[in-house]
């Protein structure tokens, strides 16, 4: 997934919950922070501050992950002028 802004990284289908295993992202320019969340409201389960262009940024959560709530979307929240590109390893269960 590509965001120039906050937004959905990804949306279960209805019913499903979104289980994140492992996620990575790289920047077009240099961003004040970047951070993802179980809906656009929800907490910051992981957060970046000041990633720079050029850099490869992520977690590997294995064998353990992080899980949102039922029809709860994966979502980033983009502080500052940039596109990120997001690849996550996921199951929807």
């Amino acid at each position: 997934t590509s965001l120039a802004s906050s937004g959905n990284v990804r949306v279960p289908d209805s019913g499903k919950k979104i289980r994140v295993y492992a996620s990575r992202f790289s920047l077009t320019a240099d961003a004040t922070s970047v951070s993802f969340r179980f809906t656009s409201g929800g907490s910051d389960y992981e957060k970046y501050l000041s990633p720079k262009t050029g850099g490869l940024y992520g977690s590997n959560n294995h064998p353990n992950f992080v899980e949102g709530g039922v029809d709860e979307v994966l979502y980033c929240v983009i502080s500052g002028t940039t596109t990120v590109q997001i690849n996550i390893d996921y199951l929807e269960v």
